[in-house]
């Protein structure tokens, strides 16, 4: 249990912590728990990336040309679906570059000794000869 002192100190903290204050700062906050949106019951388009989310909206309207109900339901479907599947390469690409930076480059051509593990390299060493 907190004393009377640790209790005096997190309540006088506790009055500087006031969170976000600007429109900006609590929009960006309330995206604070948000780990990719994908499953979000409305389409993510992070601030940064409206005039790009934009951009693709006007130019596949522009292609497809919607009309009636239905058609409108579906584009705006359609544009949702593109949207994320960018979004879901971009995550892909950020996931797995680290790997290919650790790992090299997926095309790079190693030794037969740098693809065994320590115990089968010492094991292949270790086998009798079979040349005669």
């Amino acid at each position: 249990m907190a004393s009377i002192a640790q209790q005096l100190a997190n309540s006088a903290n506790a009055q500087l912590s006031t969170g976000a204050r600007t429109e900006a700062g609590k929009a960006h906050s309330a995206q604070n728990a948000r780990k990719h949106g994908l499953t979000a019951a409305e389409l993510v388009i992070p601030f940064e990336d409206r005039e790009e989310f934009e951009a693709l909206h006007v130019d596949y309207e522009t292609d497809i040309r919607p009309q009636g109900a239905l058609q409108q339901s579906v584009f705006e479907e359609l544009v949702a679906s593109a949207w994320n599947l960018r979004r879901i390469r971009r995550m892909e690409t950020k996931l797995c570059s680290p790997r290919e930076i650790l790992l090299g480059h997926p095309r790079q051509r190693r030794s037969p000794d740098q693809t065994r593990s320590p115990a089968a390299t010492n094991l292949a060493s270790t086998a009798p000869s079979t040349a005669p």
